[in-house]
């Protein structure tokens, strides 16, 4: 688990329970600080995806669905901008279900 899923969750929640989006300010303030923190690698741009005492840790690719699921409930342009800065490093119109290459499954 990541610090930024369980926060998005919650800030959506809140937001559809009062009815103002602001409630999703800690969520995209969060995805912006981790943007602060992103580090290059092999030429790929990563951000950390724990916190521990010791600091900031297990530094990824950024995932698009966080900043999607806001965009997608606040339709801000400040949310478009938090997906478009993210690197494509495959087609983002491919659905990818995990856990679901079992035999024959190519058969389908």
């Amino acid at each position: 688990m990541t610090i930024i899923e369980p926060l998005t969750n919650a800030c959506m929640d809140l937001a559809m329970l009062t009815r103002d989006l602001g409630g999703l300010q800690l969520a995209r303030e969060q995805l912006d600080r981790n943007w602060e923190l992103r580090k290059e690698q092999d030429g790929k741009l990563l951000v950390p995806y724990k916190h521990f005492d010791s600091g900031w840790a297990d530094y990824r690719e950024a995932h698009p669905k966080y900043p999607i699921y806001l965009w997608l409930m606040s339709m801000a342009e400040e949310d478009l901008e938090r997906i478009e800065r993210i690197s494509k490093n495959h087609d983002w119109n491919d659905v990818i279900v995990p856990g679901l290459f079992w035999k024959g499954f190519k058969d389908w």
